[in-house]
């Protein structure tokens, strides 16, 4: 029997019933995850959210009444700690874009496996950014436009770290990361464990002074 106290709470919104029961069917049966419900209407749930406790929360994007892209700034505001994944069919540059200037912390795929998206819930939490393969080159893509195009970001403060902090093992990590990677193809191609890939990613977070994937390719890629 799981230890509920430990788990990682779990909330869907998506306007998909059969969609939402598959994932229910299966998140259920992990052991660590807690599903603590789902809701059709985006409306009703921005009601509810201040009497909600989870940790992860899944949104679809498009929905009748109100956009999940539209739900992430509430979400964060009254629970700054928990993370949200967004859950598409649209792999659209644009709403990539929204999803993580809204303050998303991942963007996955509805084509992604059952799998896939615990591994995604798992990476949340522990404050990785995890994304569909296709979604995590279209980021590279965009932070790339961006660095060589028309818009032009913040720069950062003169004493911000920079990827030379960061071990051999720990730049050829990162740098797998930017090209999509997932945690299990990285501990596969370097030959060490899966464990180790992600200690290796903690460290690289630390190092940077960043919070997920995203900002740490972007400081890769400057």
């Amino acid at each position: 029997m799981s230890d509920v106290s430990s788990s990682i709470n779990v909330v869907m919104v998506e306007d998909d019933a059969s969609y939402t029961a598959v994932m229910r069917r299966v998140l259920k049966e992990v052991a660590d995850i807690q599903w603590v419900g789902s809701y059709v209407n985006p409306v009703r749930f921005l009601t509810e959210l201040p009497q909600l406790s989870a940790d992860v929360f899944l949104l679809d994007i498009h929905m009748p009444k109100l956009s999940g892209l539209e739900c992430i700034r509430d979400i964060k505001q009254c629970l700054p700690d928990a993370s949200v994944i967004m859950i598409s069919v649209h792999d659209d540059g644009d709403y990539v874009l929204k999803a993580f200037l809204e303050g998303a912390d991942g963007y996955l795929l509805k084509d992604s496996t059952p799998d896939q998206v615990i591994d995604a819930i798992h990476e949340a939490q522990r404050g990785g950014a995890p994304m569909s393969t296709s979604i995590a080159r279209k980021v590279i893509s965009i932070l790339g436009r961006t660095r060589s195009g028309g818009a032009h970001p913040k720069p950062a403060p003169p004493d911000a770290p920079t990827v030379d902090v960061l071990t051999n093992r720990e730049t050829e990590i990162l740098k797998l990361l930017s090209e999509g990677r997932r945690y299990a193809e990285i501990a596969t191609e370097s030959c060490i464990s899966l464990d180790t890939v992600k200690t290796h990613i903690r460290n690289i977070y630390r190092k940077l002074e960043v919070r997920n994937k995203v900002e740490a390719i972007a400081l890769l890629l400057d």
